[in-house]
């Protein structure tokens, strides 16, 4: 495992479903296990992120897929070591998911075949949607 390189991403369609989505997680984690970091932007900054990622061997990501695009652009999250991601298919009130979502679902896709697409293609990472 390397610094700024997770096993496990979880996209989600907007930071208030990502905080959702860490408190359950964080109520299966063990106290000494690899923290879950958070990769959205209500709450740091890019360079706030990008240092955490830098500074930690991280096996899961929770985050907006706009969020983990600027991350991978600048370096800071690396997909080496990918093995799955999730796309969280919540619905909101409005019976939408991630895909259903403007501009949510316009950022997914781009970050999808940018950083995604090759690794699916090369069968280095699995996606599920759940």
């Amino acid at each position: 495992m390397k610094q700024g390189s997770p096993y496990v991403m979880i996209l989600c369609s907007s930071a208030i479903r990502c905080c959702e989505v860490l408190r359950e997680l964080r109520q299966l984690q063990d106290t000494n296990s690899n923290p879950v970091l958070k990769l959205f932007a209500k709450h740091m900054k890019v360079p706030q992120q990008a240092y955490q990622l830098q500074k930690a061997w991280v096996c899961v990501v929770v985050g907006t897929a706009q969020r983990m695009g600027e991350l991978c652009e600048e370096g800071s999250l690396k997909l080496d070591a990918l093995k799955f991601v999730v796309v969280d298919m919540w619905r909101n009130q409005k019976d939408m998911n991630l895909l259903e979502i403007k501009p949510g679902n316009l950022q997914f896709c781009e970050f999808f075949h940018k950083h995604l697409h090759p690794r699916v293609v090369a069968q280095h990472t699995n996606v599920l949607m759940f």
